[in-house]
């Protein structure tokens, strides 16, 4: 049977008010385990070191209080289980939703204080729990020891880039961790993720085109690209073509476009990519793609002019 429920001891209490109550001391290793006068630089390290100790346990930890000196440092802080506290038993009429995580009075807690020598020191260390700790299978989803490493956030991009789905992210990082007990997160962390990101871009979207486009023009001076605003400072349309394309269309001449599509992205414009033929009867992408509001019309004479002025522009 897996479990790491920690040794149990019954607690000294009033047996007529809480007769049942019992405590857990976590097993661990004592390199791992905190202890009072233990010496931190910061409260990053202290908060590192306290979570760390609390994964190999079992639990979850979480920032209780603090005090401030008057010049604003912080001289105290406090560190407590998850599942510290309890519930208020109030009812106020308004139905909230129900969460994963309980409130079991626990009162496990690690406090350090401002040291006169710089850094700080653990004055007071509560080890006991007063509930069993979680079994190392399921502690990846205790929430303090979840968190999307920079290398993930980079891979979920990339295959955000290539319209992976984001369950389908998580299985692919859950592949490669060897399960999804090593990824270190869940996949409701992932459409978080996700969705913080697209909100922190929301309304932004249109300089990093413009910035993607000027990027590319400083690596080929051979791309061109063209982009109209409104007097919202809205794009209403965009074009742009790369040297390669603008080699083919010399050789090749006549383009088509096809495949147009509209309200099938979240800026209801119509993307039309341009398409050719070349001397072997065979379709090829010419790498150019304007994207029109709907009042434009699909075969817009700009895009034309522009592919024809890009060829006739190019030396070789």
């Amino acid at each position: 049977m897996e479990a790491n429920n920690g040794i149990l001891l019954p607690m000294e209490t009033d047996p007529e008010t809480n007769p049942s109550v019992s405590i857990f001391y976590p097993q661990v290793i004592g390199d791992l385990t905190p202890f009072q006068g233990q010496q931190f630089e910061t409260l990053e390290e202290v908060y590192d070191f306290y979570n760390q100790y609390a994964r190999e346990a079992g639990f979850s930890v979480r920032s209780y209080s603090s005090k401030k000196s008057k010049d604003g440092e912080v001289i105290r802080k406090e560190y407590v289980c998850n599942k510290e506290g309890s519930w208020s038993t109030e009812t106020s009429g308004v139905v909230k939703r129900r969460r994963g995580v309980g409130r079991e009075s626990c009162k496990a807690r690690l406090v350090v204080v401002k040291s006169k020598y710089g850094g700080y020191v653990v004055t007071i260390f509560e080890e006991a729990h007063s509930h069993p700790m979680t079994t190392p299978r399921r502690r990846h989803l205790l929430k303090s020891h979840r968190r999307i490493s920079g290398v993930n956030q980079l891979v979920a991009q990339q295959l955000i880039s290539v319209n992976v789905s984001t369950h389908q992210q998580y299985d692919i990082l859950a592949t490669q961790a060897g399960g999804i007990e090593n990824v270190g997160f869940t996949q409701q962390d992932m459409y978080n993720s996700n969705r913080d990101r697209r909100m922190k871009i929301k309304g932004h979207d249109g300089e990093m085109l413009f910035d993607h486009f000027m990027n590319e023009q400083e690596k080929n001076p051979g791309f061109i690209f063209k982009v109209e605003t409104n007097i919202e400072h809205k794009i209403t349309r965009c074009f742009w073509v790369d040297a390669i394309s603008r080699q083919s269309y010399k050789f090749y001449g006549d383009a088509v476009i096809f495949d147009t599509t509209y309200n099938t992205n979240r800026y209801c414009m119509i993307f039309a990519p341009i398409m050719g033929v070349n001397k072997y009867g065979q379709t090829h992408d010419k790498r150019n793609c304007p994207m029109l509001q709907k009042s434009s019309s699909i075969v817009d004479k700009d895009a034309f002019n522009g592919m024809d002025n890009s060829s006739s522009s190019q030396d070789d």
